[in-house]
């Protein structure tokens, strides 16, 4: 009994100081060109930190502007989680990401992967970035296509 009580209060402990160092940014906004929202996004990531440079990136976004074949509004969600690795100004990202567009057709869905770099600018608070982001699955069906995205966020 005494060592499940130890475990526990070792486990607690832990549990407690997880992810509470204040200097680490969880939050970003970010304008992403390309990329999961098709032509730009607007879009929010919150970071989960498993230590000061391993975490998951969970976000959404919108986009309004994307237009479909009858030139109505289509607007879209992109939504994604990714992984992620960081070392001072330096970010490696790679996960998956889904956006579904609302056309005058029908619900639209595309699946995406994602392989990226950012690079922390202006005392760490803003950001730049690129990744390739390729399509594999559109509307019921399996296909590969290039993509890719630039980004530019602030952290907070």
């Amino acid at each position: 009994m005494k060592l499940l009580i130890t475990i526990a209060f070792v486990i607690s402990l832990n549990l407690i100081g997880f992810g509470q160092d204040k200097k680490l940014k969880k939050n970003s906004v970010y304008t992403e060109v390309l990329g999961l929202g098709a032509l730009y996004s607007i879009n929010y990531d919150r970071n989960i930190h498993f230590n000061e440079n391993l975490g998951i990136t969970l976000g959404i976004g919108t986009n309004t502007l994307l237009f479909d074949y009858k030139y109505s509004p289509a607007p879209g969600i992109p939504v994604r989680i990714c992984g992620f690795y960081q070392i001072k100004k330096h970010t490696i990202e790679s996960g998956v990401g889904s956006t579904t567009f609302f056309i005058s057709s029908g619900t639209h869905v595309a699946i995406f992967g994602q392989i990226g770099y950012k690079y922390s600018i202006i005392r760490d608070n803003f950001y730049i970035g690129i990744a390739f982001t390729p399509i594999f699955y559109d509307n019921g069906d399996f296909m590969f296509f290039p993509w890719a995205a630039l980004k530019f966020g602030y952290k907070f």
